[in-house]
């Protein structure tokens, strides 16, 4: 049996943080102490909704300061994307990839559609048809802007059972799935992630997938999708070691998304790193 060796850096890479860089109410108002949250994490990649008119500003500035960007095509839920909605949300993304090429490495479908649903020409979000049809006009529409062609598109991030109807093959429509895993009361990682990507070969049977929000709790009986309110009941390195076994075992491509907190190792400094044997993660400088 050969087996393929996979740099331990080049998964440590692929993790970004999701951000919520709309809220400018809140900390991420403050440039600056974004820029030095996500310096300090040591990480180069984020994964957000689309910007307004008012923080594009903010996505570009992160941009050309070396970020890259993977982006949920669609403002926020409830969103009318018919009617020239969905336009308006590419037309940000292009604006972003203008100023800063090679910037954005993703463009997402709608986010748990399933969860918090838009809108299609006044009909809700809520079933496969409709999915689908939103899924194929976003895929049709960055293909057909020079700009954002080259873009790798992601599906809608949803589960099979979320939704009414049959689940449609939506290969057509995207280059890799979107994963969301979040392991909670008291379920092994690897067991959840693998029923995670095992539904989704049923809607992209041919793809991999970028796991796009993963979190995991060790709080036994805790249902909070990764939550707990004590950071030492969290157990992160166990989920990172999951997912580097399964990068390694080809169960899903690059790109992993933490959720940004603001909390520090204890240790200044320290940064996510591979140790050896490759499956298992450890704090170094």
């Amino acid at each position: 049996m050969v087996v393929t060796a996979f740099r331990s850096s080049g998964f440590v890479s692929s993790i970004g943080v999701n951000t919520h860089l709309n809220d400018i109410l809140g900390p991420y108002g403050d440039l600056g102490l974004v820029t030095s949250e996500l310096t300090y994490l040591g990480l180069g990649a984020i994964r957000d909704t689309n910007a307004y008119s008012w923080t594009i500003v903010t996505y570009t500035a992160l941009a050309k300061a070396g970020f890259k960007l993977d982006i949920i095509a669609p403002h926020d839920p409830g969103e009318e994307l018919g009617n020239g909605g969905l336009a308006r949300d590419l037309s940000s993304i292009h604006q972003i990839v203008a100023a800063v090429p090679g910037s954005v490495i993703g463009i997402e479908g709608q986010n748990e559609p399933h969860n918090f649903p838009d809108t299609w020409n006044g009909q809700p979000i809520t079933n496969w048809q409709v999915v689908n049809d939103v899924q194929q006009v976003t895929y049709a529409a960055i293909r057909s802007d020079p700009v954002l062609a080259a873009i790798p598109v992601l599906n809608t991030s949803v589960e099979t059972w979320s939704m009414t109807g049959r689940a449609p093959d939506m290969s057509q429509n995207a280059d890799f799935g979107s994963a969301h895993v979040y392991p909670y009361s008291g379920n092994q990682p690897l067991d959840w992630l693998t029923s995670v990507l095992a539904d989704q070969r049923l809607l992209l049977p041919a793809k991999r997938d970028w796991v796009t929000e993963f979190g995991y709790s060790s709080t036994p009986g805790d249902a909070s999708y990764g939550s707990t309110p004590q950071p030492k009941q969290r157990t992160p390195s166990t989920g990172f070691s999951t997912l580097l076994r399964s990068v390694c075992r080809g169960r899903f491509s690059t790109s992993s998304w933490m959720k940004l907190r603001r909390s520090r190792p204890t240790r200044p400094g320290a940064r996510l790193a591979c140790s050896t044997p490759m499956d298992r993660l450890s704090r170094s400088r």
